[in-house]
């Protein structure tokens, strides 16, 4: 549906709140992404895609920390 209407699967502000979300962990910022993660998993569902892939990438950054 989404190609057939030309629109995009997500809003711009949910987003732009995945880009932060991704910066925060480019920049190992655990707490504030765990914080935005979680704020945005209230917004759109822990099951989202994105949300689980931002979960799993801050565990990895556990891993390597410990």
């Amino acid at each position: 549906l989404e190609e057939l209407m030309g629109t995009k699967p997500r809003n711009a502000d949910v987003d732009a709140k995945l880009d932060s979300i991704a910066a925060l962990i480019a920049e190992e910022k655990e707490v504030e992404a765990r914080k935005a993660i979680d704020a945005l998993a209230a917004e759109i569902g822990e099951s989202d895609p994105e949300i689980l892939r931002a979960k799993l990438l801050i565990d990895f950054m556990d891993e390597g920390e410990g």
